[in-house]
């Protein structure tokens, strides 16, 4: 503790993490109110005159706080909206007084909050790729990054059973001839592992 000004003058040196849990109903009542002002979205696909003709494209999905978050004291600070996001940045001045936040926006391709099916997820970000695998013979990759416990798996699950369904439905509907192969792989570090033969190393061609 820091005293200043006089006996009730008191302030707190706490890192940022604990500030934020200290003064919750300040910082909750504010993203409320932001997100109050403006209508957010479940999910949604960017809006433009014309079709984009960039190679990648960059899709986020956001997940539903856990219950052993919220029992930590942790709250949301993401709003999710239309082929954007929002992170607000719960702080306090270097006074040790003042509470402010800050609202960092991003643009993305898709955005998809945490009421947003697997379905949508998948109508959004990936099954035009996986046509265009079919009708246009354009090579495609999905590739899915993300922290430890951010989704992922459940995520690419899901994507799994519906571009498979997809694919050979389009290469049905085509009228053409296909071979179909099929290689799961695992990478940990400069590792790579065949999912496909019990988790051995290989390496990738």
């Amino acid at each position: 503790l820091v005293h200043m000004g006089n006996e009730h003058s008191v302030i707190k040196n706490i890192d940022k993490r604990t500030a934020r849990r200290e003064h919750a109903a300040f910082f909750k009542l504010a993203i409320e109110r932001f997100r109050q002002e403006g209508e957010t979205s479940s999910g949604g696909v960017r809006e433009e005159g014309a079709p984009t003709k960039r190679s990648i494209h960059v899709c986020v999905r956001k997940r539903p706080i856990f219950p052993h978050e919220i029992n930590a004291g942790e709250y949301d600070v993401i709003t999710c909206r239309k082929a954007g996001v929002f992170v607000h940045d719960a702080r306090i001045h270097s006074d040790m007084r003042h509470l402010f936040i800050n609202h960092h926006s991003f643009d993305f391709d898709a955005v998809f909050d945490e009421s947003a099916e697997n379905s949508q997820v998948y109508q959004g970000a990936a099954a035009e790729a996986i046509a265009n695998t079919v009708h246009k013979s354009i090579t495609t990759t999905i590739l899915m990054y993300g922290q430890t416990g951010s989704g992922k798996t459940y995520t690419m699950t899901s994507i799994y059973e519906m571009a498979g369904r997809d694919l050979f439905d389009h290469m049905e509907s085509s009228g053409k001839k296909f071979d179909v192969s099929v290689s799961f792989v695992e990478l940990e570090g400069d590792i790579c592992r065949d999912m496909l033969n019990r988790g051995a190393q290989t390496q990738l061609r």
